[in-house]
C-alpha cells in the first residue's frame, strides 16, 4: 500500500492494518497511536515520530530507520529488527519478546520497564551504552541501573540531605505521591508509571519526560518546562503556572486542570481531553473544539 493511501485510512478511524507491506516508506514526525500492525513488512522504513499502544508483534522491521522513535508501551514481541537504526529509540513498557535485534545499533536506546526475554542480541552497535532500567534481559533476569536510577526512598533521603541536582535522573514506578521537591535539577530526566499526585514541583524540568504518569492534583509552580513531554499521563486537577515553551501533551487528560503558563512557541496537543471534559482527537496547536472559537486550555 502507498503511504498516502494508508495515512488516509489511519486519519479516517481505520486501526488494523496488520499484514500490510509498507516496505521502503517514510513516514516523517510519524503519529500513530492504537494501531495493529502486526505481521506488518516496514523492511528498509524509514520512521521517526511516535508510535504507541501499538502492536507490531512478528512484524519485519528489517534493516528499517526508527532512530529517535518513540516505541511506549508497544509490543514487538518475535518482530524482526536485525540491522535496524534504533539510535536514541524509546521503548519504554514495551514487549520485545523473542525479537530478532541482532545487527541493530542500540546507540543510546532506552529501555525502561521493557521485557527482552529470549531476545536476540548478537552483534548488536553500542557507539554509546543503551540506557536499560527495570527491565528484564534476555535470560530473563531484571536489570535495575543505580547509577540513574532511583526508588523513592533514596530521592527523599538525597532531597533530604540537601541534594537538588538530580538531573538526567530515571524514574520508574515509583511512588512520590505528595511528595515536595523544590527548587530541583531535574533537566533531561526521565519518568515513567511514576505516581505524582498531590505532589509540589519546582525549579528545572527541562526536557523531562513524563509517561504513564499520574499528576492528579500536583501542583507544577515556577517550573522551567520547556521541551517537555508529556505522554499518557493523568494531570487531572493539576494546578501551577510555569514555563512550557516547546512542550508536547499526548494522550493527557486535563480534566478540572488549573495549569497554565507562558510559552515562547504554540504548544503541540494531539488526543487529549480538555479540562471541561471534551475529547480533542487527531492534533492541534490550540485546544479548542471543532467549528467553535478557540477555548484556551492555558
Amino acid at each position: 500500500m502507498d503511504k498516502e493511501k494508508f495515512l488516509e485510512q489511519y486519519e479516517n478511524g481505520e486501526r488494523d492494518f496488520s499484514g500490510i507491506d509498507l516496505r521502503k516508506r517514510y513516514f516523517f514526525d510519524a503519529l500513530l497511536v492504537d494501531i495493529n500492525l502486526s505481521g506488518a513488512n516496514l523492511e528498509n522504513a524509514l520512521i521517526e515520530g511516535h508510535i504507541g499502544n501499538t502492536n507490531l508483534s512478528g512484524a519485519n522491521l528489517k534493516k528499517a530507520s526508527l532512530r529517535h522513535t518513540y516505541f511506549i508501551g508497544t509490543n514487538l514481541s518475535y518482530a524482526n529488527l536485525s540491522g535496524a537504526n534504533l539510535i536514541c529509540a524509546d521503548f519504554t513498557n514495551s514487549d520485545l519478546t523473542g525479537a530478532n535485534l541482532s545487527g541493530a545499533n542500540l546507540d543510546a536506546t532506552k529501555f525502561i520497564g521493557s521485557n527482552l526475554t529470549n531476545a536476540d542480541l548478537t552483534d548488536i552497535k553500542i557507539p554509546r551504552d543503551p540506557i536499560v532500567h527495570y527491565s528484564t534481559r534476555p535470560d530473563g533476569k531484571l536489570i535495575i541501573n543505580p547509577s540513574r536510577g532511583l526508588d523513592a526512598k533514596k530521592l527523599l533521603s538525597r532531597y533530604a540531605a540537601g541534594e537538588r541536582n538530580f538531573e538526567n535522573l530515571i524514574l520508574h514506578g515509583v511512588d512520590l505521591s505528595g511528595a515536595e521537591l523544590r527548587d530541583v535539577n531535574v533537566s533531561c530526566a526521565h519518568l515513567s508509571n511514576c505516581n505524582l499526585s498531590n505532589a509540589t514541583l519546582t525549579g528545572d524540568w527541562y526536557g523531562v519526560h513524563f509517561i504513564n504518569c499520574d499528576l492528579r492534583g500536583a501542583r507544577l509552580d515556577c517550573c522551567y518546562l520547556k521541551n517537555a513531554t508529556f505522554l499518557y499521563t493523568d494531570m487531572r486537577g493539576a494546578k501551577g503556572y510555569s514555563d512550557i515553551s516547546y512542550t508536547s501533551y499526548i494522550g493527557v487528560n486535563f480534566q478540572d486542570a488549573e495549569f497554565s503558563g507562558h510559552s515562547e512557541s504554540p504548544l503541540f496537543y494531539y488526543n487529549v481531553i480538555l479540562k471541561d471534559g471534551f475529547f480533542l482527537q487527531g492534533p492541534s496547536e490550540y485546544p479548542h473544539r471543532p467549528n467553535k472559537n478557540i477555548e484556551k486550555l492555558l
